[in-house]
């Protein structure tokens, strides 16, 4: 742990692609959003896969490569971050928001893992291992403390969105970059860009298992229906470890930060688009007139990202695969119901999904 009380600790790889597996004390603390801490934030990052080497490609050049003119552009930008737990609509709401002329949302970064992590451990080893002897020949010690690492972080990620903004940067009023778990990290996002904004989607976390079991099953991991024989085990896993998980930390940062953070329900989105995509540009702050609704939810429509499919149209292969509201009940036996139930069923009545 480097001065300033963040520490970076790794995890295991998650068990499915693209869930973190992360619980217990650890995960608790890697959602304090209160601006006294009790002890050092930690931050859990998954194994670095060669699937970002790519991110890490661009991020370990950023500092040599940033001009302040990059940094302060982006910096003038309003940035926000979609968020919320796997197979919510995440992509959905970027889609949408990409409709926006002044907006651009590209995901998925994974940020604290492929950047902010890897900085940190760099300053970890600099407090802990460095000797520096001066003129004079004493030795000079020299710590890099939080504001430090928050600097330099901001840098490489003001490069990054600068990276994929390309010629639309100076026409770009709002930068935005979705990646479902950093609804973990949301306090150490804001110290990076103190004036950020979070959009968190929800979702039936039924609708969001069957979601998940089809995108695991079809990558055909045998590491994942070794771990999950049955789809009621994942289920369960699943409503326990994410889906309640990540809605009860959202929850604990909307009551710090109300101005913060707005929520955006999946099946709003699919009776009532309109309102919903304005609301969410309102928040932002972006221009919510009726053209500019109406570009947004075009953009987002299940016939455009889908290529040319009807909701209810299911392709197994895609990642837009059926676009409906209530596909858990032609998956949930008996079993599923009551796994689910037990793991994630006071949630559900909390938030009248039953």
């Amino acid at each position: 742990m480097f001065a300033g009380g963040i520490r970076f600790r790794q995890q295991d790889e998650a068990l499915t692609p693209g869930h973190s597996r992360a619980g217990g004390r650890e995960g608790t603390n890697a959602t304090r959003n209160g601006a006294e801490d009790t002890g050092p934030l930690t931050v859990l990052v998954p194994p670095v896969n060669r699937r970002f080497e790519s991110m890490m490609t661009v991020c370990a050049g950023a500092v040599k490569t940033t001009s302040h003119e990059v940094v302060a552009q982006v910096m003038a930008k309003k940035i926000f971050f979609v968020v919320g737990c796997q197979k919510s609509g995440t992509t959905w709401a970027q889609e949408l928001l990409n409709g926006h002329e002044s907006a651009g949302c590209w995901g998925e970064g994974r940020f604290i893992k492929l950047v902010l992590a890897p900085i940190g451990k760099m300053m970890e080893q600099f407090n802990t291992g460095h000797k520096v002897r001066g003129a004079s020949g004493d030795t000079i010690s020299t710590t890099l403390e939080k504001e430090d690492f928050l600097s330099v972080g901001r840098s490489a990620l003001c490069v990054v969105f600068a990276k994929w903004a390309g010629d639309r940067l100076a026409h770009l009023t709002h930068i935005g970059e979705k990646t479902p778990e950093h609804v973990l990290s949301m306090p150490l996002l804001m110290d990076v860009f103190p004036q950020a904004k979070f959009v968190h989607v929800i979702r039936d976390g039924r609708d969001g298992a069957v979601s998940g079991w089809h995108h695991n099953v079809t990558r055909g991991s045998a590491q994942f229906r070794q771990q999950f024989p049955t789809f009621a085990d994942y289920a369960a896993y699943f409503g326990e470890h994410h889906w309640v998980r990540y809605i009860r930390i959202a929850q604990e940062f909307a009551q710090m930060h109300p101005d913060r953070i707005h929520e955006v329900r999946y099946e709003a989105l699919q009776t009532e688009p309109s309102v919903v995509v304005k609301g969410l540009l309102d928040f932002l702050g972006l221009a919510a007139g009726d053209d500019d609704v109406t570009q947004c939810v075009a953009a987002g429509s299940f016939s455009r990202l889908s290529g040319g499919r009807q909701p209810g149209q299911e392709d197994t292969g895609s990642h837009f695969r059926k676009g409906v509201v209530g596909d858990w009940r032609e998956m949930f036996d008996e079993r599923a119901r009551r796994r689910f139930e037990e793991a994630a069923g006071g949630m559900l009545r909390e938030l009248g999904y039953e």
